[in-house]
């Protein structure tokens, strides 16, 4: 549950794939939990497969994470290069 002055802020924002857990606390209002008991699902299974839960984790980290990858993947890239050079 978000008020107005909230949500105003969320909507100039300019994200492609908004990681809403991330900007609550980017974004610097108070906020707070509230437990909602939920009930077992008695019929039928969730519709997302586990290659749906891994693409959405990965579109979380590059949306809010977006400056933590490229380094990684750079660093992943050249130990790469690095072995395949000593292996050939």
């Amino acid at each position: 549950m978000m008020n107005r002055r909230v949500v105003d802020t969320f909507n100039t924002l300019n994200e492609c794939m908004p990681y809403i857990p991330g900007l609550e606390h980017w974004l610097g209002f108070r906020h707070s939990w509230v437990a909602i008991p939920h009930d077992r699902r008695l019929t039928g299974k969730s519709s997302y497969t586990f290659r749906e839960y891994l693409k959405m984790a990965g579109e979380s980290i590059l949306a809010f994470f977006a400056d933590l990858p490229l380094p990684f993947a750079a660093l992943l890239g050249t130990g790469i290069v690095g072995y395949g050079h000593i292996c050939y």
